[in-house]
């Protein structure tokens, strides 16, 4: 959303906010290997250091088209994921697993990750909403935030933990 910032900063007169946000853009674009776009950003940059203003949407316009090439082209080394096929949720055992899931986050316990992983298929099903954030406090050990969520999804299905 590079270009949409830049107009909004330049529409609010906002030179130096405009100015960095082009520095930025071009730090990354050569951090990625991306020199032309990283040369178009420098001469953003300068032109906007400048207050070269004629030179701008010329300038932007170039840039985006080279942005948004590249977007696609990093968009394209990565295929789309499939999504998860949902399994019939059998709520008994779903209980049991939060239940056991519970008591190991409650205890800081690394088995919960163990458990965690062989019941995914369970738990993505059941709390489709929730399952990433739980996923990531999981992997992340922070057990106290994976209780807070396992509780807030069990709520929502109504499971008494």
């Amino acid at each position: 959303d590079f270009p949409a910032q830049l107009r909004a900063a330049m529409a609010a007169n906002q030179q130096e906010s405009a100015e960095r946000l082009a520095h930025s853009l071009k730090g990354l674009a050569g951090n990625l290997g991306a020199m032309d776009l990283a040369a178009q950003a420098a001469a953003l940059e300068s032109a906007i250091k400048d207050a070269r203003h004629d030179e701008l949407t010329g300038l932007l316009a170039e840039l985006q088209q080279s942005l948004e090439s590249l977007v696609v082209a990093i968009n394209a080394q990565f295929p789309a994921t499939q999504p998860h096929e949902l399994v019939a949720v059998d709520a008994e055992q779903l209980l049991q697993v939060c239940r056991q899931l519970q008591r190991l986050f409650a205890e800081d316990d690394p088995r919960a990750g163990k458990l965690f992983d062989e019941q995914a298929e369970l738990l993505r099903s059941a709390f489709t909403t929730d399952y990433a954030a739980l996923a990531a406090a999981v992997r992340g050990f922070d057990f106290e935030q994976a209780l807070a969520l396992l509780q807030a999804a069990a709520g929502q299905r109504q499971l008494t933990l």
